[in-house]
């Protein structure tokens, strides 16, 4: 409580400039009509001089000005009107470093942030402090009622767009402790959730609810009825509005003059009396709710409370009613194309070895790491887990506040997240979760500014808004955050406790992930993070269990392509073909499975030597594919748009090559930037470009509901585009040096390509499946779109045995050494591997899981090499693993 008068409002600025400290933002709450005071304290050495000292505070939102001291003395003429005479700062306290500012007769519009900067002489500039001013509404209404009577506690709201009473939420509780008084949703009153004493005593109006009116009738008012109340009222997902504040007064038996007798209310079918209120509230965007209470033990009840249950319920509706971006199920054509298939996570259970946070092997003994290794995979051994049971009461004992989905592009990761969404959405009960949120890394590349957990969730899930506070203190939601690896920004995690922060405390995007993950933001919500191989060894140790997703098995391989293309002819021939072609390690990939199956319902697959040898070729293959469809449907002689078409019927329409340049050009922005959309103006209009872009939707894209912008299925799609522009705009081999050397080594050098504008050597992570899959393309440079796969040129081919020798020498470890391997493997040219494999004499994979396409490419790359060494201890090569690498191994001198 702030004292009235200037010596007690003097003390209180002493008093906190012994406890507020420049390094923290501060959240301050303030009643309305109040003044309040906004703490700003800085630390500074030297001589303080008042003749040198500026302090402005500013509104951080539009940079307005509320107070303003220079020259030694208060400047109103560049103040803000609506702050004119309702500011004071203390200037016998400036000496101290204290600039804090009172603020009289707080209003509604002061909500928000603020920002103070101290600038002492002209060489001590500090860092601007941030505070966020919250106001508090008192009661809006102070209603008398009578012993006994009925009484109408009046809740009115202006909103405008479509009123959908499936939609609409009610709440009205006692603001003292929370206590429901009467809850509406889904389109009726719940009287389970009302408080006994209210039980048969309160009346809603429906009639009215389209007006925005949403008050209520108390009958029978009995003594302990006397108090404060609030009404809250949520319409769809986008309108939660402020909670009004009504204080009942009950007034005992007495004697009433004719004139001052209480009039008796009475209400029709119409509800014809109209109700006169003290104050209309004003709609906006969010509704928050500060407790008055702690939380109860029991969070199974607090979740099934009304304000809660029923703004989870309007989330769950909004993603139950959202497309979520995923794969086509097989089976039934639902999302996510493993779905349907029991696939296999495999978990420690706890933090991961020491060992694998760092990145040189050299830098523990390999005893270390083999003692630790023993008891890793014990556990390992022990904890394997089928999809459809992670995450359920089966598995209970392996959540954890931080967990972490890892496994290799094209896995499934960001399908198994969706799906969970989506069992969440549609009301599966045996879920540990009441609530789950999603999003991507890609969306949060978007934000831009300093943000706030609250803001962000805001954004992402409004319906949420008036609950976050009690929802993230308990571990009844999830949150997901997908794809680590398309993060624009490097996170700073620091073992060292920073400032204090909230769920309010505005951050950059990064810091503010990066104390997500270690717990200093959100430590008792359960938080679920994807990301790629490898980034287990730089943040593993803040996840408590960590899930890798493996493989398809060849059975799953088979069954999953089968039923894919069941009830077609051509379903039979997939076992045949995929056999004859040797694709079963490719296609463990599920990414890869799923491109090879809508190339059989599309059209005859490519049969020639090679053609889908490699993940860039059957994925380029496709494209062919969707462009050889989009010709036989358009034709030439009905479809006049390309009228330079009058050529072969094989060649590609001018229009649909621009197009298809603009689509790979904005790719490779995309891949710069680590965002996924592409706005559908890059085609050209003509029945060819829209015959070939609905093509492209059934796999390649997701198309959102206006048709304007299309997604992105998955990275590597984004990835093959973007490399199939560089592969068309990068001829000369001084510029494929340049490109290839800051793309992999990270040498960016004065003269670079225009290509590598905007790339910084932080931009590795996310090139490393762009990498193999322009090498892969390679070949395609100055080939028509509809081309097979060419060979080299002489003089490419010795530029990269030159070029891949160079980046052997480096000795490439752990991940970076399996982008070399998957690069060498995808170009896929004998001459070049053979030169390179002959120069390479040690291959070091000593405790890196193998998978199917892994050993492809070594026993590929090395079939026919002479190493020196080779360690493949705790690879976990089965039988047939072994088999596959047999010439590798024997013809190795020392195989460890």
């Amino acid at each position: 409580m702030l004292c009235k008068s200037s010596n007690g409002l003097y003390i209180l600025a002493v008093l906190l400039s012994s406890f507020i400290t420049g390094q923290c933002d501060s959240v301050i709450r303030a009643d309305l009509h109040k003044d309040v005071l906004l703490p700003c304290q800085v630390t500074y050495s030297g001589e303080f001089t008042l003749e040198y000292l500026v302090i402005t505070w500013q509104r951080s939102e539009n940079d307005a000005v509320v107070h303003s001291f220079f020259h030694g003395g208060d400047q109103p003429r560049h103040q803000e009107e609506e702050f004119r005479e309702r500011t004071q700062l203390f200037p016998e306290e400036f000496h101290k470093g204290n600039a804090s500012l009172l603020l009289k007769d707080v209003r509604e519009t002061d909500a928000g942030s603020y920002s103070c900067h101290y600038i002492l002489h002209d060489r001590d500039a500090y860092t601007p402090q941030q505070v966020a001013l919250r106001v508090q509404r008192q009661c809006d209404s102070v209603i008398r009622a009578d012993l006994h009577k009925d009484v109408l506690l009046p809740c009115q709201v202006t909103y405008s767009g479509e009123f959908t009473l499936e939609y609409l939420v009610i709440t009205w509780q006692r603001s003292e402790n929370d206590a429901v008084v009467h809850s509406f949703f889904h389109g009726g009153d719940q009287p389970r959730h009302q408080e006994e004493e209210f039980r048969e005593r309160t009346q809603l109006f429906p009639e009215e609810f389209h007006k925005g009116n949403a008050s209520l009738l108390l009958k029978d008012v009995r003594e302990t009825d006397a108090g404060n109340y609030s009404c809250h009222y949520i319409l769809h997902d986008r309108d939660a509005y402020t909670p009004q504040q009504v204080e009942l007064r009950v007034l005992k038996e007495k004697t009433y003059s004719s004139d001052e007798k209480p009039k008796t209310f009475r209400f029709s079918a119409s509800f014809t009396i109209s109700v006169a209120l003290s104050v209309t509230a004003t709609a906006i965007l969010v509704m928050r709710k500060n407790l008055k209470r702690p939380l109860v033990e029991d969070e199974e009840a607090l979740l099934t409370s009304p304000t809660l249950y029923g703004s989870i319920e309007l989330y769950r509706n909004k993603v139950r009613s959202t497309e979520v971006i995923g794969w086509k199920s097989a089976r039934s054509g639902g999302e996510g194309h493993d779905v349907y298939l029991r696939r296999r996570f495999r978990t420690s259970g706890k933090k991961l070895p020491n060992w694998m946070e760092k990145e040189e092997q050299q830098e523990c003994s390999d005893q270390e790491k083999l003692l630790e290794r023993r008891e890793f995979a014990f556990e390992e051994k022990e904890i394997t887990v089928q999809s459809e049971d992670l995450f359920t009461n089966k598995t209970k004992e392996l959540i954890s506040k931080r967990m972490l989905i890892t496994g290799f592009d094209g896995i499934g990761k960001s399908c198994f997240s969706k799906s969970l969404l989506k069992q969440w959405a549609s009301g599966q009960e045996n879920l540990c979760y009441k609530c789950i949120i999603y999003l991507t890394f890609s969306e949060l590349n978007t934000m831009k500014g300093p943000l706030s957990v609250r803001s962000l969730l805001e954004k992402k899930c409004p319906e949420l808004s008036a609950v976050l506070n009690v929802l993230l203190n308990t571990d009844k939601v999830l949150i997901i955050l997908d794809g680590l690896d398309e993060f624009n920004h490097e996170l700073r995690i620091s073992s060292q406790t920073g400032a204090v922060c909230d769920i309010d405390t505005p951050l950059d995007i990064s810091a503010l992930i990066s104390k997500v993950i270690s717990k200093e933001l959100l430590p008792d919500t359960r938080v679920l993070i994807t990301s790629g191989l490898g980034s287990e060894r730089k943040i593993g140790e803040h996840f408590t269990s960590t899930f890798i997703l493996e493989a398809f098995t060849e059975d799953q391989v088979q069954e999953y392509c089968e039923k894919f293309i069941s009830g077609d002819d051509r379903s039979k021939h997939v076992s045949e073909f995929i056999s004859n072609y040797k694709l079963s390690s490719l296609l463990s990939v599920p990414l890869l499975s799923s491109v090879l199956c809508h190339m059989f319902k599309k059209g005859p697959c490519p049969q020639s030597e090679g053609a889908l040898a490699t993940r860039s070729r059957m994925m380029y293959s496709l494209l062919q594919v969707s462009l050889k469809v989009t010709l036989a449907e358009t034709g030439h002689t009905n479809h006049k748009c390309c009228p330079s078409l009058e050529t072969k019927a094989s060649e590609v329409p001018e229009s649909i090559q621009s197009s298809v340049h603009q689509l790979c050009e904005m790719s490779y922005d995309n891949l710069i930037h680590g965002t996924r959309e592409i706005n559908k103006d890059i085609a050209i209009h003509c029945s060819h470009t829209e015959c070939l872009f609905k093509h492209l939707a059934e796999f390649f894209f997701t198309v959102d509901k206006s048709g304007d912008t299309f997604e992105y299925r998955h990275n590597s799609i984004r990835d093959m585009f973007a490399a199939l522009y560089c592969v068309g705009e990068i001829q000369e081999e001084a510029e494929l040096q340049t490109v290839l050397n800051a793309w992999v080594f990270g040498e960016i050098t004065e003269s670079s390509s225009p290509h590598l504008n905007g790339i910084t050597t932080y931009h590795w992570k996310r090139f490393q499946s762009f990498i193999p899959l322009f090498l892969g393309l390679l070949p395609y440079a100055n080939k028509g779109l509809l081309s097979e796969a060419p060979s080299l040129s002489k003089d490419r081919k010795e530029f990269l045995k030159s070029w891949f020798q160079a980046w052997i020498d480096k000795k490439p470890v752990k991940i970076k050494f399996f982008v070399f391997l998957h690069s060498l493997f995808e170009l896929h040219d004998g001459d070049v591997t053979e030169h390179v494999s002959g120069h390479t004499q040690e291959v070091n994979l000593f405790n890196i899981p193998l998978n199917s396409l892994d050993i492809s490419a070594l026993s590929y790359c090395f079939a026919n090499s002479k190493l020196l060494v080779i360690d493949l201890r705790f690879c976990e090569l089965s039988d047939a693993s072994l088999q596959q690498l047999e010439n590798f191994i024997c013809t190795c001198k020392e195989v460890k």
